[in-house]
């Protein structure tokens, strides 16, 4: 745990390091059309590689047993590399949103099909490696990808031009590099196994096609608003809420990846057992995840002004109401995520869609109406934040009929009070400068820490 911890606050720092230099270098309009981009590039992965690559997460243990994981990786692998080539034509049919004259489109789509295979690969052929529990070399290669795809994302834009379209070339260069090298070595790390890997396609079909159909959703709630909107509205002010609302996304993820190193291995070597141990394995995952998510929500929100003013440029200090409303979309969406996992884990993965479709359209429709009336642009955050708590309530009501659901009320509200503490992060007045907010963000951080430790210590009891 400790290997984990180390491993993902360094990447952590990282992270608040590329928000920091993304918004010195460039401008929110800029940021507009990075955003943009990072949308086509969610989508390809929502909708094509994220059903495969759960599929692939859930028949890992399986194939491992019946020596033929070597197969099903490098099957999935060109599946991967294939599928990738989606991407070109939506950048030539959306050119005109891409405010980068001075880049050849031809470019951009190269840069982004770099990306997004770089992303895939990493994302799924490195996490393969924590499912195996393979934790150490799990937390070299996801923090060397952060470490070097900073390192060359600087070394581009400073040697070539100050572009958002070459900062994301450095990044997918480097998790492209290092998502090779991992399916090299779960190649080494897999060595009696020769058989070959043969799809079952209904299993395949029945279990990834509402997992597609979900994150069509998901994809509208999270991120399609960078999508509807650009072109819609003033790039400046857009630039700056997706610029509050990712980095928001990009400090939950963080901690939510943590929590799936710990917890998720675990979790997923229990799945080919009787369902009353399935069910079991899933109660402890949410205990020890849902308080945690909400005292991180608590810092979040609490501490933004001060978080904004450590990761962001001073001209983006006012992101900080983006950042706050961005830290509670992401409480629900991660615990949403968390009562997903238990459909995943009984193979009923059509019982969670009618959720996703529920709050996914009364984001798009909030979105387009948003589009339309761009004087109410100030109501995106919530409309995102209405759709994301709507298909919690959903899924947990679902889940009800499926397993038994322990109750968290009790742990939850006694980690919400807990949380109060960071209020007095309050009585410091915003305007301060940047080595009294980190000193703020730190202190309240080692307490933040403190909970998760407890949570994580009372759920084992």
């Amino acid at each position: 745990m400790l290997i984990l911890g180390l491993g993902r606050a360094l990447q952590v720092i990282v992270m608040f390091a590329s928000y920091r230099f993304l918004s010195s270098l460039f401008s929110a309009a800029e940021l507009s059309s990075y955003y943009f981009l990072l949308s086509i590039s969610g989508l390809f992965g929502l909708l094509i590689a994220n059903p495969m690559g759960m599929y692939l997460n859930r028949i890992i243990h399986l194939s491992k047993s019946n020596k033929n994981l070597n197969s099903a990786i490098f099957f999935f692998l060109k599946i991967f590399l294939i599928s990738s080539s989606v991407v070109l034509p939506i950048i030539f049919i959306f050119r005109s949103k891409i405010d980068e004259s001075q880049i050849d489109i031809f470019l951009i789509a190269l840069v982004l099909l770099i990306y997004v295979i770089g992303a895939t690969l990493n994302g799924f052929f490195i996490s393969a490696l924590n499912i195996l529990s393979k934790n150490i070399l799990f937390v070299i290669l996801t923090t060397l990808t952060a470490v070097v795809g900073l390192s060359f994302s600087l070394g581009i834009v400073k040697t070539f031009d100050n572009s958002p379209i070459l900062w994301m070339l450095g990044q997918g260069i480097a998790t492209l590099i290092f998502g090779l090298i991992a399916v090299i070595m779960i190649k080494k790390i897999v060595t009696d196994d020769n058989l070959s890997f043969k799809l079952n396609k209904n299993e395949f079909i029945k279990f990834s096609f509402p997992i597609l159909l979900t994150n069509i959703f998901i994809w509208i709630m999270s991120q399609s608003f960078r999508f509807i909107l650009k072109g819609n509205v003033d790039d400046s002010i857009l630039g700056e809420m997706a610029f509050g609302l990712g980095m928001a996304t990009g400090l939950a993820v963080a901690v939510e990846y943590l929590f799936h190193q710990l917890l998720l291995p675990h979790f997923y070597a229990e799945l080919d057992h009787e369902s009353n141990l399935r069910e079991e394995s899933w109660n402890k995952l949410f205990l020890k995840s849902a308080p945690a998510f909400i005292c991180l929500a608590m810092y979040m929100t609490i501490l933004s002004p001060f978080i904004m003013n450590v990761m962001a440029d001073a001209k983006f200090k006012n992101a900080f109401i983006y950042f706050a409303l961005g830290s509670v979309v992401e409480l629900f969406r991660m615990m949403g995520s968390m009562v997903n996992l238990a459909f995943h884990s009984e193979m009923k993965t059509s019982k969670s869609i009618q959720s996703y479709m529920l709050g996914g359209t009364i984001t798009f429709v909030g979105i387009i109406w948003v589009s339309q009336n761009v004087e109410m642009l100030y109501l995106t955050p919530y409309i995102l934040m209405l759709g994301q708590f709507l298909i919690l309530v959903s899924l947990l009501w679902k889940l009800k009929s499926l397993i038994r659901i322990k109750n968290p009320i009790n742990v939850i509200a006694k980690y919400l009070g807990l949380s109060l503490v960071f209020l007095l992060a309050m009585v410091i007045r915003q305007e301060q400068n940047t080595y009294i907010s980190l000193s703020i963000c730190f202190i309240f951080g080692l307490y933040l820490l403190f909970l998760f430790q407890k949570i994580q210590k009372e759920a084992i009891e």
